[in-house]
């Protein structure tokens, strides 16, 4: 029956285990025919695939509200496949052996990196105007600034995270940060305290944390690159951040890098291009999970030009700041972000 839903309130007699939660302002129902969407390891404070790693809070509804979305999992025999029609998607496939085959958690349906993560996404730009960057946020409350660290993985977000709090900075996000535009300027809203992070990057490169933060030994991990994932709601920033002088930073980070090369990128062009990909990057992306299953991002052209339009608008309203670039080791980040 997916392809007649929703059933009115009448799961149950589908077989249905059904959740409903909020992220920010966005509200979606997940339905199942499997315990999956009860797993507490993808909404944990302690697994590496959890979604508080994106998100600072993920609320179960219990009254009956409006949905913005609605995820439907179907665990049966056949070839892993999604459905997508308007703001319904439809997985199914046999995902009970896929979760025990999987050893990395973040690719599959509700893991960090997964396909309810991406609708959230989706669903907090198309209904809410809330776009979120691939990035790490840190705060300088007495001056009213704001820094946005962009990158992927392995671009060096992490160590200048560190490098922020030592500096004292709020932490914004971890790796998200949203922000919305508005006739009285633009606000940006916590993200994730959370921060899968490799140990050493913190043993290593910045000890001085080690008595603040809960970090084990990086010898207690099988490989060098093993991740964990590290809490930093100590240090979270309070409420919404209204119009904040920004600091745009693209970092790259490679250990005892000297001399350090940096530049800053004046063109308007250039900088909206920037903001645009990085804004882009896990909306429009095509994915994978469980190793097996390929999936198409949830761009379509009229939101991408709603994006373009909106990175080419926060620059405008924040004055135009330049993109700054840095090659540099992890500690030279202690003098950018302070």
């Amino acid at each position: 029956p997916y392809d007649i839903w929703p059933p009115q309130g009448k799961e149950e007699a589908f077989g249905m285990e059904s959740r409903i939660m909020k992220v920010l302002d966005v509200v979606v129902a997940l339905y199942a025919n499997t315990d999956l969407i009860r797993k507490g390891n993808y909404f944990s404070f302690t697994d590496v695939e959890s979604l508080h790693s994106d998100f600072q809070a993920i609320e179960d509804i219990v009254t009956d509200v409006p949905v913005d979305g609605t995820l439907i999992i179907l665990d049966m025999p056949c070839a892993p496949e999604v459905h997508a029609a308007g703001d319904t998607v439809v997985v199914r496939g046999p995902f009970g052996q896929l979760e025990e085959a999987m050893s990395d958690k973040r690719y599959t349906l509700l893991g960090n990196q997964g396909l309810l993560y991406r609708f959230l996404l989706y669903q907090l730009e198309k209904k809410y105007g809330i776009y979120s960057f691939h990035a790490n946020a840190l705060y300088q409350r007495e001056r009213n600034e704001l820094f946005v660290v962009f990158g992927g993985a392995a671009s060096g977000k992490s160590p200048a995270l560190m490098a922020g709090i030592c500096n004292g900075l709020e932490v914004v996000g971890t790796e998200l940060v949203h922000f919305r535009l508005s006739g009285q300027g633009y606000t940006f809203y916590p993200s994730s305290c959370m921060d899968n992070i490799r140990p050493s990057c913190v043993w290593e490169d910045f000890p001085e944390l080690l008595g603040k933060l809960e970090v084990p030994d990086p010898h207690e991990f099988s490989s060098p690159s093993s991740k964990y994932l590290l809490d930093m709601q100590a240090f979270k920033t309070r409420g919404p951040i209204a119009n904040p002088r920004l600091r745009l930073i693209i970092p790259k980070v490679e250990a005892g890098r000297s001399p350090v090369i940096s530049d800053k990128i004046f063109d308007d062009g250039a900088k909206t291009k920037a903001l645009f990909d990085n804004l882009s990057e896990k909306i429009g992306a095509s994915f994978s999970m469980y190793n097996c299953m390929a999936c198409n991002g949830f761009d379509c052209l009229e939101l991408s030009r709603r994006r373009l339009t909106a990175a080419r608008d926060l620059l405008e309203a924040a004055g135009s700041p330049a993109v700054e670039t840095y090659l540099a080791s992890p500690r030279y980040f202690l003098e950018v972000l302070q």
